[in-house]
């Protein structure tokens, strides 16, 4: 895979959705590992113990430290139960990516939110957007 480049200072990393689309499907096809100075991996589906802490240690834009990008496993279900009362709940449908050239779908996006229980309400943790190739 090729190397990554680390950005120069006053770079803002600002992708559109078929910017992420190309940096998952050059990934996934070994063309290219996403950019070390924005992507971080983690299991956002079994491992997390500590969200917060994840995410505060995780890379980014400094001009934007509320956005994160991270790169995980697949996983279908609409609720996934985390250790220590986290899990995942699905906002809405799949809306479709359409390539800008082409007008065929490239993908799909949806929001999911990270909640911790909680004894009187559940505490929203994070909002992600997820995105998957076509």
């Amino acid at each position: 895979m090729e190397n990554n480049w680390i950005p120069t200072r006053g770079w803002r990393f600002d992708p559109s959705d078929n910017d992420i689309l190309n940096i998952l499907e050059n990934y996934a096809t070994g063309r290219a590992n996403p950019p070390q100075a924005t992507f971080n991996f983690a299991n956002f589906y079994g491992d997390i113990t500590n969200p917060s802490a994840l995410f505060a240690g995780a890379v980014g834009d400094p001009a934007n430290p509320t956005i994160k990008y991270f790169v995980t496993a697949v996983k279908d279900k609409i609720s996934v139960s985390l250790s220590l009362g986290f899990y995942w709940k699905r906002e809405n449908q799949l809306i479709g990516i359409i390539n800008e050239v082409t007008g065929e779908n490239r993908g799909f996006k949806k929001s999911i939110k990270l909640f911790q229980k909680g004894t009187d309400s559940d505490e929203l943790m994070w909002i992600m957007t997820k995105y998957s190739l076509n």
